[in-house]
């Protein structure tokens, strides 16, 4: 919910009680005056209540985080969102859904939390002045994921380097196949490429005789 319509007998009053409904305060809502208060006659006689409407006006994080605790329920896992401020403003915001069950919000090779990354990104950025990065976690899945990585792409540099050849990885999507390039320029006399066609799609790392 981010807008309601509240009647009461003065407009503070009725923007107090919208506030309450929105759970926010004042500092992050806008409103618009439907119909003045009016006491009429005697007191009685076509007196008129004021009529606000009060919308949540939410920066781009806030969109996100509750885009995301929605969609997450709909979906009917039951986690929590915790925001990670970056240092550098350049860096992504991490939302990292917290609780029990989170497989089905990561997917296979995770695909499931980068389609929920770019929904919530595209949502919580709509409108806004200055896009915010985001970056969605589920149980520590990020880290998990980059170790493996790692250990896999440093076993196939190795291999590659000991046969002086070239070592093919498994399929992996397109994210993933960005981590492993990077990973595997820190070697020199290494090369690598992306060779099929999505879904199978991967990397091939190779020695570089020409090094």
């Amino acid at each position: 919910m981010t807008k309601v319509t509240v009647e009461a007998e003065t407009i503070e009053e009725a923007l107090d009680q919208a506030c309450a409904q929105l759970r926010t305060s004042r500092d992050q809502v806008s409103y618009r005056v439907l119909s003045e208060p009016n006491k009429g006659l005697l007191g009685i006689i076509g007196r008129r209540q004021a009529v606000v409407e009060v919308t949540l006006v939410e920066d781009p994080v806030q969109k996100g985080v509750r885009f995301l605790t929605e969609l997450v329920a709909k979906l009917g896992v039951e986690a929590k969102v915790h925001v990670h401020t970056p240092l550098d403003e350049q860096d992504a915001v991490v939302l990292e859904l917290v609780g029990k069950e989170l497989g089905p919000l990561i997917g296979r090779r995770g695909q499931t939390i980068e389609a929920l990354q770019l929904l919530t990104h595209t949502v919580a950025n709509r409108g806004a002045e200055t896009p915010v990065w985001f970056q969605l976690d589920a149980g520590g899945y990020r880290k998990r994921r980059l170790d493996l990585l790692v250990g896999v792409t440093e076993k196939a540099v190795a291999e590659a380097q000991a046969k002086k050849g070239s070592v093919e990885l498994s399929p992996m999507p397109a994210h993933e196949r960005k981590l492993v390039h990077l990973i595997a320029q820190n070697h020199a006399g290494i090369d690598t490429r992306s060779v099929g066609v999505e879904p199978e799609r991967r990397v091939v790392i190779e020695w570089n005789s020409q090094s």
